[in-house]
């Protein structure tokens, strides 16, 4: 047994029974946190993994979290932790211990995704869009997909955007879909605000978009619904406001604190219900009414605001969440 499982062991309340497969049972200390009555009938399930990890799992207000070797001891371990009355000196050793594996876990994060397989897709027939620009293509479609970037408060180097000359594309933006550097779909967003159908998607179902780009020393990620919002907070969208198992796990392969931030209309309740469903923390910034989203936010209040009030509303307590979004309408 490591230090790391045994400081966990350490924990344990004393009134608890070994379950079977291993698992050990006792009063769920997490329950109260998670808008639900203390736990009394043994809920809280504890499970010492043989690679040297450990797994935890609620069975009255659902909170579960994991650890193993090669990755962050992430953040609700630490809060499953505090819980238990593990002191906080303790907790940031432990945290410490787990970093100085740092290469273990690059490579328990890149484990997990190499598992994940995407279809390769072709984007459209000459796809592209500075060579156009810079090889001095004067087309007024062209040119007014890159007012649409403009209009959006993006600029060419924010995002590798593309625009094609084949038909059914010309009044487009084409943001590719890429998964471990090779693209694999895409999506077409029309330039016109009357066209009745916004974007063409071509990219297998439970894609994640912006997983490449999220840095590997960040403490927490943005999951976000749409390409627009997650390009202008430099998150990761699930594309829908649904979120399958497998986007889950492809989300949490991050080893961080995954913050949702929904759209501020009926779309984002599913989103708030993923975040429920998976302990994930979720954000209500104070915007106005006629924000919807974290791209409507870039363009009124610029990055540097959007993101501060996102993290300086994100809330982590199922009973508060809960209040919150009844008090945005979501």
């Amino acid at each position: 047994m490591n230090s790391i499982q045994s400081s966990i062991r350490s924990v344990i309340p004393t009134r608890h029974r070994n379950a079977s497969k291993g698992w050990i049972s006792f009063n769920a200390p997490c329950c109260p946190h998670n808008g639900e009555t203390q736990d009394k009938k043994g809920r809280g399930g504890l499970l010492f993994t043989p690679e040297g990890g450990a797994s935890y799992h609620c069975f009255n207000c659902g909170f579960k979290t994991t650890w193993r070797p090669g990755l962050h001891f992430g953040y609700k371990m630490r809060k499953l932790m505090a819980w238990l009355g593990m002191e906080q000196g303790t907790i940031q050793r432990i945290v410490l211990d787990a970093m100085r594996e740092i290469d273990a876990e690059i490579v328990q994060q890149e484990q997990i995704r190499s598992e994940i397989k995407f279809d390769q897709r072709e984007l459209p027939a000459g796809a592209t869009m500075r060579e156009w620009m810079y090889g001095g293509l004067d087309d007024p479609d062209l040119m007014d997909a890159v007012k649409y970037v403009e209009s959006r408060s993006f600029s060419l180097d924010d995002f590798p955007w593309y625009w094609s000359h084949e038909a059914g594309f010309r009044r487009r933006l084409i943001i590719p879909f890429t998964w471990r550097g090779k693209t694999i779909g895409y999506t077409a967003r029309s330039i016109d605000t009357d066209s009745k159908l916004k974007y063409i998607n071509s990219v297998d179902s439970d894609y994640v978009f912006n997983m490449d780009n999220q840095k590997r020393d960040s403490k927490f990620a943005l999951v976000v619904e749409g390409p627009f919002d997650a390009i202008a907070v430099d998150g990761v969208a699930v594309m829908t406001n649904e979120v399958s198992e497998r986007k889950a796990e492809i989300i949490d392969s991050l080893g961080r604190e995954i913050i949702v931030v929904p759209d501020r209309d009926k779309s984002g309740k599913k989103l708030v219900d993923a975040a429920l469903e998976y302990g994930w923390s979720v954000a209500f910034p104070e915007w106005e009414s006629d924000v919807k989203d974290c791209a409507d936010s870039l363009r009124r209040y610029g990055k540097l605001y959007t993101l501060r009030s996102i993290l300086a509303s994100k809330q982590d307590n199922k009973l508060k969440i809960q209040l919150m979004r009844r008090d945005h309408g979501i």
